[in-house]
């Protein structure tokens, strides 16, 4: 099955033209004023048109397109007004783009372009929908026939930045975010972009590439210095590179920029037990309970702080308070467990954690995703790594 886009003749027949609708009831008086727009269906060797509710109506009047239909001839000056009907194409497409249905809307911003080449936003929609459909070569060669038409607008580069992130070749996405940040003057584009820019910074996180990401982060801070949320994410970054002394200043200036973010000194704290000042560690996450009692993760901090340092009714009051608050929490039975292995006894270990696991419904899947996860971070520590193997050893062997 396939579709085509025809025009009716004076006999009812069809006509293909390009893919994807067909035309039918043309009413002019030599000059055509109404078209009724189908989407037609080659199905068993002939072109169906399909039911009437299918079809929209605009409205024409002459001008430089000239459609040939069979039994008219062309001298009788019926043409086709090509900007309402790159205009109709060009709606057509971002209904389709806007459905996630990107190889329609490529088909229809390509036939929407030949008639309207200088539509910059279609242009724009057509290259993403390329590179959604990994045809990245072609994307950026549309890329090309942008820049000629506005060569020193934002656009250009904000687009070859967000393609270049599909590539996932993120150094190149990242120089092309900063260009386009250079040549912005409004706001709200300056916010847009620098949103995008986050996001790449983030997606290079999750992939664990910290040096690039905290790279990337660096950058989106100078280019936006009172943007708290640029700020703490260093410290993420820096962190998991065990760079502690800077990744501690990185949440330094969050908190100056945001006093009241109890997020910022939990993080110090993690810092702080991270290099093994679990003291001081612990004063950090008391401050934090001051700040914001209702933060579960702060209670699960203090837990596996003060296991460390043996005060194993301390670590199992805490846990039980971030347990309370957040029983789905699937990394707090980890920190439970933990608790107990660390305390030498595995055997309780196993049966509370269990205990607790189905008193709240939550699978050993969910658990052992989580143990996947945590058992690949950069930041699991050598003492953490060998319990949390045996768990998964034990939770997830008979799965």
């Amino acid at each position: 099955m396939s579709h085509a886009r025809c025009v009716t003749d004076d006999n009812g027949g069809v006509t293909p033209v390009v893919p994807g609708y067909v035309i039918y009831d043309i009413e002019f008086d030599h000059v055509p004023k109404r078209i009724r727009v189908y989407e037609s269906i080659y199905s068993r060797g002939r072109w169906e048109r399909v039911p009437e509710s299918w079809s929209r109506e605009i409205s024409i009047g002459p001008a430089a397109l000239k459609v040939p239909i069979k039994g008219i001839e062309p001298s009788t000056g019926l043409t086709l007004e090509s900007s309402k009907l790159a205009h109709e194409w060009f709606s057509i497409a971002s209904e389709r783009y806007d459905a996630n249905k990107f190889d329609d809307a490529s088909k229809f911003y390509e036939h929407a372009l030949k008639f309207d080449p200088k539509n910059v936003g279609g242009r724009f929609n057509y290259a993403l929908s390329l590179a959604l459909l990994n045809k990245y070569d072609t994307a950026l060669e549309e890329v090309k026939k942008l820049q000629k038409i506005q060569p020193r607008k934002f656009d250009v580069p904000y687009l070859k930045g967000i393609i270049y992130k599909y590539m996932k070749s993120y150094d190149k996405s990242g120089l092309c975010f900063e260009l386009a940040l250079e040549r912005i003057s409004k706001s709200e584009e300056k916010t847009k972009l620098l949103t995008e820019y986050m996001k790449l910074a983030q997606e290079v996180y999750d992939r664990n590439e910290f040096e690039r990401a905290e790279r990337f982060w660096q950058r989106i801070c100078t280019l936006s210095p009172d943007d708290h949320s640029a700020h703490f994410k260093p410290g993420m970054s820096l962190d998991n590179l065990r760079k502690y002394s800077e990744a501690m200043d990185a949440f330094e200036q969050a908190k100056k920029l945001n006093p009241n973010d109890s997020d910022a000194y939990r993080m110090q704290g993690t810092v702080l037990y991270h290099s093994k000042e679990y003291s001081k560690a612990i004063d950090v996450f008391n401050q934090v309970k001051k700040l914001d009692p209702d933060n579960a993760a702060v209670y699960n901090s203090l837990a596996m702080v003060h296991a460390l340092m043996g005060n194993f009714e301390e670590a199992l009051n805490e846990i039980d308070k971030a347990l309370e608050m957040r029983p789905k929490e699937t990394i707090y039975y980890m920190t439970l467990y933990e608790v107990y292995a660390l305390k030498g006894d595995y055997k309780r270990a196993n049966e509370v954690t269990r205990r607790r696991l189905e008193a709240n419904q939550i699978s050993c899947k969910d658990i052992c995703e989580e143990l996947k996860e945590c058992l690949t971070g950069i930041n699991c520590q050598e003492w953490e790594t060998e319990i949390l193997i045996r768990m998964q050893t034990e939770f997830c062997a008979a799965r």
